[in-house]
């Protein structure tokens, strides 16, 4: 049984339009990228979200690529050590920062891996403001 959550009734001009709202995703700019020099974990990655004095900068993603495995990108997280109430011992779980809506994670991505990319074929790091696919 699927289960739909109501979100009240359609507001049909709640928001103003802007070119942006066709793909869901605003204008993603990569600010920074700084590469891991190992493990699977390969560089991370800061993202401007929009652009003048109303954009938002979320650091802290990363670009995951396992051996012979296509590169990905992990929204940013957190890492939290609790004890198990059932062993005792010591469990280490990571939890989202952020979570980043599914109309926007296509645009994400290719935001941060085309910088990654760049990187690996030139050495190029984006400077602050530079880095856009």
């Amino acid at each position: 049984m699927h289960h739909h959550r109501y979100d009240g009734p359609a507001r049909i001009s709640a928001r103003p339009y802007t070119p942006q709202r066709r793909t869901g995703a605003p204008e993603i700019t990569t600010l920074r990228l700084t590469p891991i020099p190992k493990g699977n974990g390969r560089a991370f990655v800061s993202l401007r979200f929009g652009h003048g004095e109303d954009a938002l900068t979320i650091d802290g993603f990363k670009i995951v690529q396992e051996p012979g495995k296509r590169a990905w990108v992990a929204a940013p997280s957190q890492e939290r050590q609790r004890v198990d109430p059932h062993t005792g011992e010591m469990v280490t779980k990571w939890y989202p920062v952020v979570t980043i809506p599914d109309s926007w994670k296509q645009a994400v991505e290719a935001a941060a891996l085309a910088a990654w990319e760049r990187y690996q074929k030139t050495g190029e790091l984006p400077q602050d403001g530079g880095g856009r696919p």
